[in-house]
C-alpha cells in the first residue's frame, strides 16, 4: 500500500455510521398527556380551547381539507386534543388511528370512531412510530462490531454473517447493518492470492471490486442496495506518488448495482441512497438525484425529506409540519406517519381547523 494512501484515508476516514451522517428527524416523545401542544403560540403548552379566536380556515387550507382530510371529531366545548399521545397509522390494515381528548373533567378515547370516556389520565405513552421517518435506521456501531466483526490471532477482522464468514479485512474501513438484520455491507482491505484489494461485500458473500481505500460504508432504506465513497485523492495515490490535494473533496461513490455515483464530501453528509440506486441530496431547499435538482421545497425548517419510488415526489416532515413537492403544504400537521395501505404508500397525519373546532385525519399518496 503506498504511504499517501494511507496517510489520505487516515486524514479523511471517520469511524462513523451512516446512521451518525444523517440528520435525525426528531428526539423521541416525551412529553405527558397533560402537556398538549397549541400550535399558534410559540413554545407555550395550550390546548385548542385557546385558539377559537383563530380567523376562518383561507382558501389552501380548505381545498387540502376537501382533498385529502376526512371529519373524526366535532370538539365540543372545554375539549382540546393531546397532540403527542394521539397517533395514527397502526394496525394490519394501517388505517388505525388513536386520538387523547381533554375534557373538562377528565379524559376520552377517540379510537377509529369510537368514543370512550377515560377515568383516569392515560399514563402510558403510545407508541413512537418516529422510527419509520427516519433515513438508514441501523443497528448501533457497538452492536455491529460485537455480533458481526471477529479479529483472528493476525488482528485481522473477520466479518460474520449468521455463522458464516464473508470476508476477512486487513482493515476494516466500515461496516452498516440494517435494523432488521437482513442486510449487511461491510469494506476494506483484503488480499487475496497475495494481491491487496479493496472489497464492499454484502451479507451473502458478493463483492464489488473498489478502485481504493473506502472511507464510508452506507445502504439504501430498504437494504437492497450497498454502497462505498471513495475520495478522488486516493484514487490518484493508486496511481501515482503525488496527487492532487485539492482532490480531497471529490468523492466517488460506488454501490453494488455496479453504477458509480460523482459528488463531494459536503454534499455526501446529507445524502443517502434511494432504493432505485440513486443518490438523494437534500440541500438548500432544493432535493438533487444523483446530483441534479429535481425538486425544489422550502428551506424555512429542517426536516427529512423523502423521495418516493419512482422518483417522481419529494416530502419534507418536520415537527408540526409536513409538505410535498406539488406544492401542498398543509397549515398544522401532527402525527405524521409513512404507511402503507391497499398497496399504496401514504404520508398521513392529524390536522385542527381551529375556526370550526373539527379534528380532521389526512392522507395523500406518496
Amino acid at each position: 500500500m503506498k504511504t499517501s494512501v494511507l496517510l489520505a484515508s487516515l486524514v479523511l476516514f471517520t469511524s462513523v455510521t451512516h446512521a451518525q451522517v444523517l440528520k435525525k428527524l426528531k428526539d423521541k416523545v416525551e412529553q405527558k398527556v397533560e402537556k398538549t401542544v397549541n400550535p399558534n403560540a410559540s413554545g407555550n403548552n395550550s390546548s385548542t380551547e385557546t385558539n377559537t379566536t383563530t380567523s376562518n380556515t383561507n382558501a389552501s387550507t380548505a381545498k387540502i381539507l376537501t382533498d385529502y382530510c376526512q371529519k373524526v371529531y366535532q370538539l365540543e366545548s372545554g375539549e382540546s386534543m393531546a397532540y403527542n399521545e394521539s397517533r395514527l397509522g397502526f394496525g394490519t390494515d394501517q388505517k388505525g388511528y388513536k386520538i387523547i381528548i381533554k375534557t373538562k373533567n377528565g379524559y376520552k378515547l377517540l379510537e377509529n370512531g369510537k368514543t370512550t370516556p377515560l377515568t383516569s389520565p392515560p399514563t402510558e405513552l403510545l407508541k413512537d412510530d418516529a422510527e419509520k421517518l427516519h433515513h438508514n435506521v441501523t443497528l448501533s456501531d457497538q452492536e455491529v462490531r460485537s455480533n458481526y466483526v471477529k479479529t483472528n490471532a493476525m488482528y485481522e477482522q473477520i466479518i460474520v454473517y449468521k455463522g458464516k464468514t464473508i470476508a476477512t479485512f486487513k482493515m476494516l474501513q466500515g461496516i452498516v447493518v440494517s435494523q432488521d438484520k437482513n442486510h449487511l455491507y461491510a469494506a476494506g482491505t483484503e488480499f487475496i492470492n497475495n494481491n491487496m484489494v479493496y472489497n464492499l461485500v454484502s451479507q451473502d458473500g458478493k463483492k464489488t471490486k473498489l478502485p481504493s481505500m473506502p472511507m464510508l460504508v452506507m445502504m439504501s432504506d430498504d437494504g437492497s442496495v450497498g454502497g462505498a465513497a471513495i475520495s478522488e485523492y486516493n484514487i490518484q495515490s493508486e496511481k501515482n506518488s503525488n496527487p492532487d490535494p485539492s482532490t480531497m473533496g471529490i468523492m466517488h461513490l460506488y454501490l453494488t448495482n455496479g453504477s458509480v455515483i460523482n459528488t463531494t464530501m459536503e454534499d455526501l453528509q446529507g445524502s443517502w441512497i434511494h432504493k432505485a440506486g440513486k443518490l438523494i441530496t437534500y440541500k438548500n431547499g432544493q432535493v438533487l438525484v444523483d446530483g441534479k435538482p429535481t425538486f425544489t421545497l422550502s428551506n424555512e425548517t429542517s426536516g427529512e425529506v423523502f423521495v418516493n419510488d419512482n422518483l417522481t415526489m419529494a416530502v419534507k416532515v418536520h415537527e408540526g409540519s409536513i409538505e410535498f413537492s406539488d406544492g401542498i403544504k398543509p397549515e398544522w400537521a401532527y402525527s405524521i406517519n409513512k404507511v402503507t395501505i391497499d398497496g399504496k404508500t401514504y404520508f398521513s397525519w392529524f390536522t385542527v381547523d381551529f375556526s370550526t373546532k373539527t379534528i380532521y385525519l389526512c392522507k395523500k399518496e406518496f
